[in-house]
């Protein structure tokens, strides 16, 4: 994912290349994005402030959504 541009990219683990592109929202001051690769563990569909998707990082200390 690319913080400065809001991008978030899915990439096939073997052939590294990517397969689709999202625009999605980043953290807050209190509440940044972490850094790193992760994996996508939970999907669903909602209607809320934060849009219509929303997914769960494999981020062992925390919940980060």
């Amino acid at each position: 994912m690319n913080i400065d541009t809001k991008q978030l990219n899915v990439i096939d683990l073997d052939t590294k290349e990517i397969i689709k592109k999202y625009t999605v929202s980043t953290g807050k001051d209190d509440t940044p994005t972490p850094i790193g690769d992760f994996k996508i563990i939970q999907k669903s569909q909602w209607c809320g402030s934060f849009g219509s998707r929303w997914m769960k990082l494999n981020i062992e200390w925390s919940s980060y959504r």
